[in-house]
């Protein structure tokens, strides 16, 4: 009895809303499904990535952030390929025509030794908006065709045992010829016709109606006129006849594939024969009287599927806030990536143009780490890149960057910098502290550095350039008296 509270819901309701909310979850899940297919764009001008997607990076056994961090990275692409493809698939990228990125279909040999064949797809060129030529491509995982037509067969025969087992079939209806154009054996079967029969059975929607129990007729026939005029999902549940007269329940799903001036014109449909379950509904009916608390019962559970589903989404908008923060970030350290690095550097370019000040660019290669790697293993290597990270950003200023750009390189960008004994001093306090010696496990290790640097506006006006320049200097630095650090326009290193 109602007391102006919130109406419970009736059985058929709450199996509407379950059925809906299944699908939901259902298309949740598939759109989530791993289709082995990655895309990516070439920036033949500059002869490098520009830029590529998780499932890209996924097809070669590579995680995304080590394409994005690789200053190189088909360095990072080629050793995936299988070597007697190897060459064929590097040419494709050294002479790279304007109307893009032949097609191409070659193989990968992954760790462990499987080997997958791939198809790769150059698709029409672009101009970026700097004037440099961007080929773009589409890169497939096609090692699974083989077998299709015989996956395909099994399925179908699946699904016809599954129509079987659980008394449905599924039509597509012709609305404008009021015709079936295909009606599955689960139709047929609901009906106790033959397929052809079946087919032949419908001659218009009168004729549909005509088999429906005379009570249910009316309100069926009001939910097919609501359904043909606005394209809505259509729910409906009826008792109808059966070839050799027994009556039976059905529950029929009917949505617009097609519409036209605002009326349907193309129906997909399933019916399913619900009679053992309406029988079990009167008995249960007729034995027991705690209906309303099932369906209290029932309203929980969905209230906590719908909490459930709540929490996932949270955790999975919570996970790509993640996967943002480490397209941009060192996974290791933290810091900035190249990427991000880049637009810090625009940025300190512009406010030096204003304050007509210098920017600075210092390029740090680590002296000796090496060596660490080889003689300690990996784990102390890691160990010396975030104390090193951590040592960087305590020298220079909240307002500074410093960002991780390869193994053991670093990049770090000073903005406004009035006067070159500044720069000097920050390359020696850098150097100072990297050199003091790192504790790991009770064992000493030490490393040095060799720093390579950039002014602006003296050496360069653009950001690439003055990376460029600075990674010069570094190497002359190396090349010389390591643990030091120079100007390229100077042959003096301090």
């Amino acid at each position: 009895m109602s007391d102006g509270s919130t109406r419970k819901l009736s059985r058929a309701e709450l199996e509407a809303e379950l059925a809906l909310m299944s699908r939901k979850v259902a298309l949740f899940n598939e759109s989530e499904t791993f289709a082995r297919v990655g895309h990516f764009e070439w920036n033949a001008t500059r002869g490098c990535m520009q830029s590529s997607s998780q499932g890209f990076a996924a097809i070669f056994g590579l995680a995304a952030t080590e394409l994005q961090d690789a200053r190189t990275p088909l360095a990072k692409i080629l050793p995936c390929i299988h070597p007697d493809d190897r060459e064929q698939y590097q040419a494709l990228y050294d002479t790279p025509g304007n109307g893009g990125l032949d097609d191409i279909e070659f193989r990968i040999q992954l760790d462990g030794g499987e080997v997958r064949n791939l198809y790769q797809i150059g698709l029409q060129p672009i101009q970026s908006s700097d004037g440099d030529l961007i080929l773009p491509g589409v890169v497939q995982d096609i090692s699974a065709q083989t077998g299709v037509d015989e996956d395909y067969e099994y399925q179908e025969s699946a699904a016809l045992q599954a129509e079987q087992v659980s008394l449905i079939g599924n039509f597509i209806y012709d609305e404008v010829e009021d015709r079936y154009i295909y009606a599955s054996p689960g139709c047929a079967r609901i009906y106790g016709m033959t397929e052809e029969e079946y087919l032949a059975s419908v001659d218009s929607v009168e004729d549909d109606l005509s088999d429906i129990y005379e009570a249910d007729r009316e309100q069926v026939r009001e939910q097919y006129v609501k359904y043909f005029n606005t394209g809505e999902d259509c729910h409906v549940e009826f008792r109808a006849y059966r070839n050799d007269g027994e009556l039976l329940w059905i529950r029929e799903l009917m949505i617009a594939l097609k519409m036209k001036d605002g009326k349907v014109t193309l129906t997909r449909g399933v019916l399913q024969d619900i009679t053992e379950q309406k029988n079990i509904e009167l008995e249960l009916r007729a034995a027991k009287n705690n209906l309303e608390d099932v369906v209290e019962e029932r309203t929980r559970e969905l209230a906590n599927t719908v909490t459930k589903l709540k929490a996932e989404i949270y955790e999975r908008e919570k996970m790509a806030a993640e996967l943002e923060f480490l397209a941009n970030h060192d996974p290791l350290t933290g810091l900035p990536s190249l990427r991000l690095c880049k637009d810090r550097l625009q940025r300190a370019l512009a406010e030096s143009r204003r304050s007509r000040q210098m920017a600075v660019i210092m390029f740090l290669d680590l002296d000796g780490f090496k060596s660490i790697n080889d003689n300690y293993g990996h784990e102390y290597g890691d160990s010396v890149l975030r104390t090193t990270a951590d040592r960087i950003k305590a020298e220079i200023r909240e307002t500074d960057t410093v960002a991780r750009i390869g193994g053991d390189e670093f990049l770090v960008i000073l903005a406004d910098i009035p006067d070159l004994s500044i720069i000097e001093r920050v390359a020696s306090n850098l150097i100072q502290q990297i050199s003091q010696p790192i504790v790991i496990d009770g064992n000493e290790v030490a490393v040095g550095t060799s720093i390579g640097i950039s002014i602006y506006p003296d050496d360069a006006s653009d950001a690439d350039a003055l990376i460029r320049i600075a990674d010069k200097a570094m190497y002359v630095v190396k090349s010389g008296v390591k643990n030091n650090f120079g100007f390229v326009r100077s042959s003096r290193l301090n």
